[in-house]
């Protein structure tokens, strides 16, 4: 397969991932690494503290707080077939 076409599938890839929270790190024509911070949900964690009288936002709180970035990589080989693999982050500059 071409490597526009290649180029193409993975400008594909990068963009539905984008729509989903992750954001590109770094790119060449064939793969891309995309991180995905993590995002305490305010909401949640007031609702959910209040009908448990503050036992869930805690749990939510150390929850968050223990959290690690999500790292994940699109390769595009020459088949076209895209291929995508998640893993959590150790540390995140």
């Amino acid at each position: 397969m071409p490597l526009d076409q290649r180029r193409a599938i993975l400008q594909r890839a990068v963009a539905v991932e984008a729509v989903n929270g992750w954001t590109v790190i770094s790119q060449d024509d064939t793969s891309a690494e995309l991180l995905k911070r993590k995002r305490f949900n305010w909401p949640l964690a007031i609702i959910a503290g209040l009908l448990t009288l503050g036992v869930l936002f805690v749990l939510y709180a150390a929850e968050y707080a223990l959290a690690k970035p999500q790292a994940a990589a699109i390769t595009v080989d020459e088949a076209g077939k895209v291929t995508r693999t998640v893993r959590r982050q150790a540390f995140v500059a």
